[in-house]
């Protein structure tokens, strides 16, 4: 399976027309009509970069976008695990 998916990928090499600073048109995500997927092992309330960035990412992506063009998956424990991972008496 995935090695069908990597032959096919396109590299700058495949484009001569293109100058130094373009983007290959596979990987332009500033076109409006692309669906953005943003997955992260963090968020908040952890006060990280590795929680900050990919929200603060999704919401510049966002801006000029459709409703429902954006997505930010993040991690979540039911409540009944959250005392294993966090402080003991912290839920949220």
């Amino acid at each position: 399976l995935w090695s069908n998916a990597w032959s096919s990928l396109k590299t700058r090499k495949d484009y001569p027309e293109l100058q130094n600073d373009d983007v290959i048109p596979e990987s332009d995500v500033s076109g409006p009509d692309r669906t953005i997927w943003i997955i992260t092992t963090a968020c908040l309330p952890w006060m990280t970069g590795t929680s900050i960035n990919p929200l603060l990412r999704a919401a510049y992506l966002s801006r000029g976008r459709p409703s429902g063009k954006v997505y930010l998956m993040v991690p979540w424990l039911p409540l009944e695990e959250q005392d294993v991972s966090f402080y003991p008496h912290s839920s949220f």
